[in-house]
């Protein structure tokens, strides 16, 4: 059961790093950019929710050319700011690591 307490605190550990990490991007410019713009893509062709939260399943839709350039331009926004999170993470996460290899004692500090 020790195991487990050890996991849920990993769990935690990431939910909070994720937050703060979503938190630091919102102050981000061209983050904040691409948020509003796939809000605003979104909002104009309803579909793209519909479609994404599963609500048309097992239901043929058609999308006319219009609808499927916005679905296409909605996925790349969303595509980038998964992206700068990745960034955010991996960042973060050698940040973390060299900050641990400097507190072991691996590096000496100045």
């Amino acid at each position: 059961m020790q195991g487990k307490g050890k996991l849920q605190h990993l769990n935690e550990f990431f939910f909070h790093t994720r937050d703060e990490i979503l938190k630091t991007l919102e102050k981000d410019k061209k983050y904040r950019e691409c948020r509003s713009d796939s809000e605003r893509i979104a909002r104009q062709f309803p579909i793209i929710g519909e479609l994404l939260e599963g609500s048309k399943k097992g239901t043929a839709v058609e999308l006319t050319e219009r609808e499927q350039a916005a679905f296409r331009e909605y996925a790349e926004i969303r595509e980038d700011m998964r992206c700068m999170v990745e960034r955010e993470h991996y960042v973060r996460g050698h940040r973390d690591c060299l900050l641990y290899l400097l507190r072991s004692g691996m590096f000496e500090s100045e």
